[in-house]
């Protein structure tokens, strides 16, 4: 095995782990993008949406009273 052998072997395993890394990299951000959405679209919903408790005592009711046999 020549010098240029083992130069061109050695190029391309670090070519090879370079795209790897730009590949975990790539995954990662996309992944901190997507999780930076998720947290702003239930922000959006919760602030869209009160509180169950804080709509059923606006709107009050006699149903917890009721008792119904049949």
């Amino acid at each position: 095995m020549d010098v240029t052998a083992i130069a061109a072997a050695s190029i391309t395993m670090h070519a090879g782990q370079m795209m790897e890394a730009v590949s975990v990299t790539m995954a990662k951000k996309a992944m901190e993008t997507q999780e930076a959405i998720a947290a702003q679209t239930i922000q959006s919903i919760q602030a869209a949406n009160p509180a169950p408790a804080a709509a059923q005592a606006a709107r009050p009711s006699f149903g917890h009273i009721l008792d119904i046999t049949v």
